[in-house]
């Protein structure tokens, strides 16, 4: 059984999802490395065989004797002598009190030794440990804090011109005090609200592969939509497989978390629950049989292939570094045997399936108590559809991969098919949505190879040809009379032109057909301008 249980992550809002979070975090790790930075100018110091104070960006030639005084970050360098060679094998380094010393060979190398600075030797080791401190730098810092926090503070002391000792001494005193405290504040943000995204990561991995090892019991677990009570659970608990796949779409957003969870193995582990039939089986059962579902447990089925459909999509959109992820290979179980496949062949599969049931469902002669399965399978439809679109836009590789094994031609047919039901019954917000998203993913894509050539032109114009065969074309024109689509279409319909006309027309009539669409589609943007 998944135990529902609080998640690690900060809740889920898209608006602004790290917003004052981070804003604070930042304010904090100004105030933490902003102190006592100064920039001077960069020499090299010519060594003696006394030892000479270096500055801050001054440098070292080979062969010197550099020491440190760990204790005020001071260093002094010179020249090698008789008596240093003696004390060179002492390699152990002191951290309070005395001072690190190096010596940089003509090579390059470092050695470490301790040395002992004479005039230190008198301060007890609480002196030696106190950082030294730029007050005048903390207090211009502090002072930049919204008036709000630094009254939370207690206040920033003012600085005046001149100050008695007396009056220092308490100056410093308190701007260590606050500059203590808000190092401790930072310390407790980060523990409070910074997650282990990587455990993060690995649970809801570990949570995927539960369900996988025993789905049914996971299908029991999940409710729909319909079985929900309202504030039955809180938004920010992750409990059913579902409430996991909604939690890791939403921190897949992040583009280091995408490359983390790929790194981790999520990958197939997410894409497999695409395949109907890890669904029907429990991992290390006596028997290889798949058990039969209900119906109610494939509604299930479709709202958890939807979100693993929207977090594939969200992890690969726009970011050409997870381009090939698209094309990974995946193995799933298929009638008792496992075969090799890819992601992007998983989610066009339950697109196309999932876009046929829709529209096959007449919903006006179906009972009530089938509901759940329309709204599943629409949401599967819009999901598995956005995920395509994700994986091919700007994909070359994954454009290449589809056109080989028929996808455009699959696509085409459900084209096809939204367009004899806008034919015969006017179709719906629902279908006229997925035939405007299809031939937005068309024109995408012609545009892309049309615009950004790839080393291959024989590819590219394989690519193209894809999408702008007879089908296409001619069910691309179908749409035109519909309002809603009529602008969509004229679009589409300007990028797959130069490959949809005849390949023996007169080139004078096409360039007179290219120019007559180039200026009815300007005459329709103008208007819906006005």
């Amino acid at each position: 059984m998944m135990k529902k249980k609080r998640s690690n992550s900060p809740k889920r809002r898209r608006t602004s999802k790290n917003g004052p979070t981070w804003m604070i975090f930042g304010l904090f790790a100004v105030i933490i490395f902003g102190c006592c930075l100064t920039t001077t100018p960069a020499k090299e110091i010519e060594a003696t065989n006394e030892w000479t104070l270096l500055g801050e960006n001054d440098t070292v030639a080979a062969g010197m004797h550099v020491r440190m005084d760990l204790t005020t970050g001071e260093k002094w360098v010179k020249t090698i002598d008789d008596d240093d060679n003696e004390s060179e094998t002492n390699t152990n380094v002191h951290v309070v009190g005395d001072a690190v010393a190096a010596v940089v060979d003509v090579q390059g190398q470092v050695s470490v030794m301790e040395q002992t600075n004479n005039d230190n030797n008198d301060r007890n080791d609480e002196e030696a440990a106190e950082p030294n401190y730029d007050y005048e730098m903390m207090h211009r810092t502090l002072s930049k804090l919204p008036p709000e926090e630094q009254d939370r503070i207690g206040g920033i002391p003012k600085l005046e011109t001149k100050l008695t000792p007396e009056q220092r001494a308490a100056f410093e005193a308190r701007m260590k005090q606050i500059w203590e405290q808000r190092q401790a504040d930072l310390k407790q943000f980060q523990e409070d609200h910074l997650a282990d995204l990587p455990q993060l990561l690995k649970d809801r991995i570990a949570s995927i592969k539960t369900y996988l090892e025993n789905p049914l019991q996971g299908l029991q677990e999940l409710q729909l939509a319909s079985e929900t009570q309202p504030n039955e659970e809180e938004e920010d608990m992750v409990g059913d497989i579902v409430a996991v796949l909604q939690d890791l779409e939403y921190h897949l957003t992040d583009v280091d978390m995408a490359r983390d969870f790929y790194t981790l193995g999520g990958w197939p582990v997410l894409s497999s629950l695409l395949a109907d039939a890890v669904h029907e089986s429990t991992i290390g059962s006596n028997s290889t049989q798949q058990q039969s579902l209900s119906d109610d447990d494939w509604n299930k089925v479709n709202l958890i292939q939807a979100h693993a459909a929207w977090a594939i999509g969200t992890t690969v959109k726009n970011t050409g570094e997870f381009s090939p992820y698209a094309i990974d290979q995946v193995e799933v179980p298929q009638a008792n045997q496992v075969v090799k496949t890819t992601t992007l062949d998983l989610v066009l599969a339950q697109f196309v399936a999932s876009s046929t049931a829709v529209l096959e469902y007449d919903e006006q002669s179906t009972e009530n108590n089938d509901s759940d399965y329309f709204d599943t399978v629409m949401m599967k439809v819009h999901k598995t559809l956005y995920a395509v679109g994700a994986m091919l836009r700007g994909n070359r590789q994954a454009q290449t991969h589809f056109c080989a094994d028929q996808g455009p031609a699959l696509l085409a047919n459900v084209l096809t098919s939204v367009a004899d039901q806008v034919d015969a019954s006017g179709g719906n917000k629902n279908t006229l949505k997925i035939a405007q998203r299809l031939l937005s993913l068309a024109q995408d894509i012609v545009m892309d190879v049309t615009l950004h050539s790839s080393t291959s032109e024989q590819v590219d114009q394989a690519i193209g040809n894809a999408f702008s065969d007879a089908q296409w074309c001619q069910t691309t024109l179908r749409f035109l009379p519909i309002p809603r689509l009529y602008e969509t279409s004229l679009l589409t319909i300007q990028q797959l032109a130069p490959q949809c006309t005849a390949e023996d027309l007169d080139e004078e009539i096409r360039k007179e057909r290219m120019d007559l669409l180039q200026a009815t589609v300007t005459a329709v943007q103008q208007a819906q301008k006005q």
